[in-house]
Order: C-alpha cells, then structure tokens, then sequence
C-alpha cells in the first residue's frame, strides 16, 4: 500500500473525529444556551408577576387617597355649607370655629380650621394640635392663585417640621369670597393607618431619601410624591411590601433545572458513546486495513448489514480488484506507449508529406513553369508560315499547364492542414487567383464570413477540393469566362454554389464518365451533405452543396 494513501485514510478519520468534537461542543453550547434561556425566561416571569403586582397595589394605593382625598373634601364641604358658619363669619365668632373643630375634628383628623378672605389673609382660626400655626402655611395671593386654578384646591404643606394636607372650600352663603381652609396632619397614626390598609411599611421620607433602599426578589417598592402649592415634592411617601411566596409563583423550582441538566448530559454521554461505537471505532478498523493494505481488521465488520459494514465489504473487494487493476494499469501503459509510438511515427509521416509537397512547388512545379516560359519564348520566335509547330507548341504548352494543375491539386491533396492557418474566404480567394494562371476569366466571389467562419475543417477541406475542381472543368472543358461562388446560410443549413458560363453539359449522361463528379459524390456523402448538379448544353453548369452547421 502507498504511504500517500495511508496517510490520507488517516486524515480522513481525524477529520470525522473533529467534526464530532464540534457536534458534541455545539450540543454542550446549546444546553447551556437553553439554560440561559431558562433562567432568562424566569427573570422575565419574575419581572412580569412584579409589574403585574405593582400595578395592582399602585392602583390601590391611587384608589386609597382618592377616597382620603374625598373624605376630607366631603367634610370641608360639609363644614362650609352649614349655616353657622356662615354667622360666625359675619360676626366674626371664633368660639363657634374652634367648637366645630373640637366635634368634627378628631373624627377627621383636622389638626386646625382657618376662614380665610379673598385677599387671602385670616378671618379665624381655630386648633388642635400645638404645632399647628395661626395662619395658614401660604403666601399671600397663593390661595387665590390656587382657587383660579380649581375649584377645591388640595395640596401639602410644611409647619414646624410636621406635614399638613390642606383642602380649601369656598363660604357660599356669606356672599363676601370668603374660604374654609382645613388642614390634616399626617402623623404617625395616620401612616400606621395606611400601612395596615395595605398590609405594607409605611414611611415619610424627604425626597431625596426616598429610593436609597434598592428592590429585590422579596421587596416591592411603591413611592408616592407628596407636593406643595407650587407642585415641589416636599416628602415621599415610600410603601414597602414584603413578596415572600414571589419565587414560588413564578416556578423557581431548582430540582426542575438540576434534572434538566442531569438529563442533557446524559443524553450527551449517550451520543458520544454512540459515535465512539458506531462510527469511529468502525472507521479506525477501515483506515488499519487500508494502511495495512489487507482486510484482517475490518473482517469482522463484514457481518454488518448496516453503512460501514458495506463500506467493509467495499474495502475487502478492493484488494482482490487491485492486483487486477495494476495489471490493467500496465497493459494500459503498455498500449499507451504503442500509441504515442504511432503518433510519432505519423507526425513524421504527415511531416514527410509537408516536406514532399514543398519539394515539389519549389522543385518540379518551378521546372514545368521554366519549361513553359522557353515553350512560350520559342512560339515568339516561331515564323507565320509555321503552323504545325505552332500547334505543337500550344498543345505542349497545355500539356504541362494541364500537369501544374494536377500537381497543384496533388500537393494540396497532402497539405490539407494548410486550411488551419487560412480562412476559407482567403483559400477561396488563393484558388481563383491560381485557377487564372489557366486561363483569363472573370470571378465574383460572395461568401458570408459569419458562415465560414462556423464551418469544421472536414467541411472547408472538402468545399475547396470541389471548387478547385469545378472550377477547372468549368475553364477547362466548358471554355467559361465567369465564374461566380456564393456561400450562403438557409435555416439551419449552408448552401454553397459555383456557378459558371460556360458550353455547359448533359448531366444525365456525363455521372458515369469521367472522375470529377464521382469525386464530388464521394466528398458530399463523406460531409453527409446533399449535392446537386444542374447543368444543360449551352447554358452552364451549377454546382450546390448544402450541409448543416456544426
């Protein structure tokens, strides 16, 4: 066995193991992706309960103050309405405010009650609570400021480091813009209030002390703004709910995850164990008996009826069909150098032809032209009386015309490669001008570029055989003056004619004498092409040739 083989078996099977080593890695990275995903979708269930609570309780907590904010406003409302306020405004009584305060007061938790002028200053005053001033917390005009805005305004306020909520109504029934003015206390009692409503811990904190303690997975922060007349937050009110049963509701369930896990490595384990058994360990068998270069170590794999058990039987094959194919190889190398021999052998021979026809151009052809000329030379010099030597020398003159014709054709018959450097236009061409040195006629020759141009070598050789020939007849035996050639595309097909002015012949009873048109039988069946020949005594002869296009 080559070593270049054993050492691409061992490539291969390196290359299995690597891509089961990137299976198995991507496995490994797709667990740990879906437990990632696992927790993310966690976090995001504990974010949604969260918002979905907070939610809840903000709505209550709005639902809270918005009944506070009612029940203190139906109080000052009633208060304002009430006839006896009306009187102690007119005259003034501040017994009868400070009696009102003294009932109500407690009840709801009003801290002081002021009536206030238009102007905003106080009428009477009356309190409970020591640290509660004479005059309401406010500048002068902020009231009628407040009042423009709405009809009953409700704002905060500070006073001697307690927070009071204050709820203005207007006295209807004295006619003269004068507003009660009631304000609460938010103490303690108040807050701790709140905190049993809603079940939280309540605290008042300034504004910027407010968020200092961050949420976690057990707390839940609710603040709430509390603001002055100007709308400038003077404390917040910070609700702090305890979740202890949060991870319970969103599924924290470890033992759910560890069995997760458990079961994704096991299922790894089980692959890689299947791959080691199944596939890797079969293929180191077929890369040890390839290497070895005999089918002792994948023997027993044979018995497999699966993939690599056929892949085993493939392998024990080979080596019986290798020594078969190393015998074919050399036989092969064998007739391939037979063949090269003969190549050789007929690139010489072919050379040989070359070398013979440009010995005859340059040797006999130049001879037989010298002969003509001094043939030529003598006729000059020839008296008029002398007509029979005349005659002999134009019949001789023929003669060796007659035998540079046959020879041209002959040496061209053994350079038929001579198309491959020339166009077919330009061999035509060559042609004419040749056939001209036999006698003067006139040639038009029309031929489609495009056409030639398509047309295979065996075409070209055969078209310009059967023009040469044509042609000849034509100037030879015909007498004609002009000839025309035309190569022309029809359909598929190309069609191409020599047509010639000359005497013209029977064509019915010229196809069985003479060679020239059993040559050009034997060249269309070769193209299998499809010849005509019309020709009549006294009107010339057309020759077609139609074939198709490669």
């Amino acid at each position: 066995m080559p070593a270049g083989l054993v050492w691409t078996d061992h490539r291969s099977i390196m290359t299995i193991r690597s891509r089961f080593a990137v299976l198995l890695g991507s496995l490994i990275v797709v667990l740990v992706l879906a437990l990632l995903g696992l927790g993310a979708l966690k976090q995001s269930r504990r974010d949604f309960v969260i918002a979905a609570d907070r939610q809840a309780r903000a709505m209550a907590l709005n639902h809270w103050f918005e009944a506070a904010n009612r029940e203190l406003q139906q109080i000052v409302g009633d208060l304002a309405s009430a006839e006896g306020i009306a009187r102690a405004t007119r005259d003034e009584d501040a017994a009868w405010l400070r009696r009102t305060l003294a009932t109500h007061g407690p009840s709801a938790r009003l801290s002081a009650l002021w009536i206030v002028r238009a102007d905003g200053s106080t009428a009477l005053q009356a309190t409970l609570s020591s640290g509660v001033p004479d005059n309401p917390p406010l500048r002068l005009g902020e009231l009628a400021r407040l009042i423009a805005e709405t009809p009953s305004p409700r704002f905060f306020a500070e006073a001697g480091g307690e927070l009071l909520e204050l709820c203005a109504r207007p006295i209807r029934a004295t006619g003269s813009g004068h507003w009660l003015l009631a304000a609460r206390r938010w103490d303690e009692s108040l807050v701790q209030s709140l905190a049993a409503l809603t079940e939280s811990t309540v605290t008042l904190r300034p504004a910027h002390e407010a968020a200092h303690t961050p949420e976690n997975n057990q707390n839940l922060v609710l603040l709430r703004p509390l603001a002055d007349a100007s709308g400038r937050t003077l404390r917040v009110l910070r609700i702090d709910y305890q979740l202890p049963g949060l991870e319970d509701a969103i599924g924290n369930d470890w033992n759910q995850t560890l069995l997760f896990v458990a079961f994704g490595l096991l299922l790894l384990a089980s692959v890689a164990l299947a791959l080691r058994r199944w596939v890797l360990r079969p293929l180191a068998a077929i890369g040890e008996s390839l290497a070895a270069g005999h089918g002792t170590a994948v023997a027993p794999l044979t018995a497999d009826r699966g993939e690599l058990g056929r892949v085993a039987r493939l392998v024990t094959s080979s080596f019986e069909q290798r020594a078969a194919l190393e015998r074919e190889i050399a036989d092969r190398t064998r007739a391939q150098e037979a063949l090269d021999r003969s190549e050789r052998e007929l690139r010489a021979h072919i050379a040989e032809r070359t070398r013979l026809g440009r010995d005859l151009h340059d040797g006999v052809i130049q001879s037989l032209y010298a002969a003509g000329m001094n043939l030529a030379g003598i006729r000059a010099q020839l008296a008029p009386g002398q007509v029979e030597a005349a005659a002999r020398v134009d019949q001789t003159s023929n003669t060796l015309n007659e035998s540079i014709h046959d020879l041209r054709n002959f040496i061209d018959g053994l350079e038929p490669e001579a198309l491959k450097t020339r166009s077919f236009s330009e061999a035509i061409g060559d042609l004419m001008q040749a056939m001209a040195g036999v006698r003067a006629f006139q040639s038009t020759i029309d031929l489609d570029e495009q056409v030639a141009a398509r047309l295979a070598l065996p075409q070209r050789v055969h078209a310009l055989q059967i023009t040469r020939e044509a042609v000849s007849n034509a100037l030879r035996h015909g007498q004609a003056n002009r000839i025309e050639i035309g190569l022309r595309q029809r359909g598929g097909l190309a069609e191409f004619k020599i047509i010639d002015n000359g005497s013209g012949f029977d064509a019915s009873s010229a196809s069985s004498g003479g060679k020239g048109l059993l040559n050009f039988s034997e060249r269309a069946r070769e193209l299998d092409a499809v010849l005509t020949i019309d020709s009549h005594p006294g009107r010339g002869t057309i020759v077609a040739l139609t074939f198709s296009l490669p």
